[in-house]
């Protein structure tokens, strides 16, 4: 993913007052030192595999609709690519869609050809690890290559990582979300095999978790590897999510947490309670009523919480994932990379784009904030401050992290409709809007509309 923003530096707030005094009236919320950020860190958002933006932004993506009963999917234009035969359609994820006919479950592509038949139940895709599942015993790979033992039991665990278990085999297992089978291991007669894991910041570059084969014999391992970590024959073991665990002792007061990095425990503590971690390289935990804070890169201990993590603590995901922080004079809001002002403090707000259309417009050149200065909206561009669209309202945009529509509720009942990408503007009278990837439905009474992203009508359907 593209780099959002210089390295992050000391911030000098002599250098900030005397080189921005024309802005300045009160400096609120703005503190003393920026988090050199470690390598392994974006920043505190998620890193996404690149298809899940392809896939999320794709405007040529088919779209399904409805004639009478039946589904089939058209083009952004309108014409009709695959004729109306299916009870049920989704949307395309790349090359591939499920949709459903006679009871029967299909992977098909976009020629409508069947690539994948389902007798026994559904299929469902999985955008964590672009697998498609088809009734909990096949799992087939983003090029439907079947990847999963044979006769086994498939369920998702998390973060695209999926656990099987095969009677037969006396075998369960783990398969990571590039497919990769690990950590096999005997089952106990009960056949009972449990993985937890919890969320994983992706920014950590490690997934663990905690497993238990019947016998009540815990272990925390490497997912993408199987590697054990430790066993706990005699304890329980929590996933906590984010590579921290819980170590279950006989009374609270047993208790312990435990933080895995590079295949080994890094933080080891125990009567403590509201342990958190932090995606900006803390953990946060509670010891005779006063918090402590453990550095995970640093793997140092602070009893008084240290200004990064009071700056980060307070800022949103959207500054921690660049170089960017908002800052406060009076009433006002503006923004500032490192020490320099790039927006000055005159906006009411500055409101962040949802993170994945951000990711992707920044990929494409676009670097957009919206500002709102208590009359109007602006889409604004960051860079050159220019203001690519007016939104004539306050507040109230709505956008949207998988599409790149936004929309706000005009004073006489109508929408006012813009898209980003296309930089489009439509006003229409609607009851409801939906809003996809790449068209929205506008609904008027039992009559739906599809426009796509340059406002072409496409398609018109009643119900």
């Amino acid at each position: 993913m593209a780099s959002k923003g210089s390295k992050k530096k000391k911030f000098d707030i002599k250098s900030f007052l005397k080189k921005n005094s024309n802005y300045i009236g009160i400096l609120c919320g703005v503190f003393v030192f920026i988090l050199l950020i470690s390598l392994l860190f974006r920043g505190g958002g998620v890193v996404l595999p690149d298809y899940v933006l392809k896939y999320t932004f794709d405007r040529d993506a088919l779209i399904p609709f409805k004639e009478g009963d039946l589904y089939g999917y058209m083009d952004r234009n309108g014409k009709v690519v695959i004729k109306p035969t299916y009870q049920s359609a989704l949307e395309f994820h790349g090359k591939y869609a499920v949709v459903n006919k006679d009871s029967n479950y299909y992977i098909i592509n976009r020629n409508g050809k069947v690539m994948v038949t389902e007798k026994q139940g559904a299929i469902n895709y999985n955008g964590d690890s672009d697998f498609y599942l088809a009734f909990s015993s096949r799992l087939y790979n983003s090029n439907l290559k079947v990847i999963s033992p044979k006769d086994a039991r498939i369920s998702a665990i998390s973060n695209g990582y999926y656990k099987w278990v095969s009677n037969d085999l006396k075998k369960a297992g783990i398969i990571t979300a590039s497919g990769k089978k690990v950590y096999n291991v005997s089952l106990q007669k009960d056949g009972i095999f449990y993985v937890n894991m919890g969320d994983i910041d992706k920014n950590l570059g490690e997934t663990y978790c905690s497993t238990m084969v019947g016998d009540g014999n815990y272990f925390i391992i490497n997912c993408n590897t199987g590697k054990v970590i430790k066993s706990y024959p005699k304890n329980s073991v929590s996933a906590l999510g984010n590579n921290l665990f819980k170590i279950i002792g006989k009374t609270d007061k047993d208790d312990s947490y435990v933080f895995i990095k590079n295949n080994r425990i890094v933080f080891d503590v125990k009567n403590v309670s509201d342990v958190r971690y932090f995606s900006f390289g803390y953990i946060r935990y509670k010891e005779n009523d006063k918090y402590s804070y453990f550095d995970i890169n640093k793997k140092k201990i602070y009893k008084e919480a240290p200004y990064d993590f009071l700056y980060y603590e307070n800022a949103s995901i959207w500054e921690r994932n660049t170089s960017y922080h908002k800052f406060i004079v009076g009433r006002r809001v503006g923004l500032l990379k490192d020490d320099k002002v790039i927006i000055p403090g005159i906006y009411n707000s500055l409101v962040s784009l949802p993170e994945d259309l951000y990711d992707y417009l920044f990929q494409n050149g676009k670097n957009y904030i919206l500002a709102s200065d208590g009359t109007n909206s602006y889409l604004m561009d960051i860079d050159s401050q220019k203001k690519i669209h007016t939104f004539k309202t306050s507040s109230d945009v709505q956008m949207f992290a998988y599409s790149t529509f936004m929309y706000y509720k005009e004073s006489d009942g109508k929408y006012s409709i813009y898209n980003v990408l296309t930089n489009k503007e439509k006003s229409l009278k609607a009851d409801s809007i939906t809003v996809f990837g790449n068209y929205i439905v506008i609904k008027n009474g039992k009559k739906n509309v599809y426009y796509n992203d340059e406002f072409k009508k496409i398609y018109e359907v009643k119900e």
